[in-house]
């Protein structure tokens, strides 16, 4: 902090601010009871260490597939096919299609075709 007078510095001060944390991360301490209760609802148990919760055997409840080989060999099957349509254009399919619409070089403006007779 520093005091003015005019251009002058009169006086200054160096000074610190703590804000002490809320009451939500204060450690309250275990609700046992509750616990206890919601254990009995739900039909859990308590535990008497914390690494029991690991030696319980357990059921599986999801189904676990290993997504990334069938997605590698989709990108190696489509690329070969979208090497070839840049290396060799559309051909057949190019071919095939209805043009597009009108253009620049079929009708010499790029307005499109029934607005620009109107102009």
């Amino acid at each position: 902090m520093a005091q003015r007078r005019g251009e002058q510095m009169v006086g200054s001060q160096l000074a610190g601010l703590v804000v002490p944390y809320s009451q939500e991360f204060k450690e309250l301490g275990v609700d046992e009871v509750l616990l206890r209760e919601l254990s009995e609802l739900t039909g859990g148990g308590m535990l008497a260490q914390p690494r029991d919760a690991f030696l319980q055997a357990r059921r599986r409840s999801r189904l676990t597939l290993d997504l990334w080989p069938w997605l590698v060999g989709l990108v190696a099957v489509m690329l070969i096919p979208e090497i070839a349509l840049r290396r060799v254009g559309p051909g057949l399919l190019g071919r095939m299609a209805p043009p597009a619409g009108p253009t620049i070089e079929r009708y010499g403006s790029a307005r499109p075709w029934p607005w620009d007779r109107f102009v």
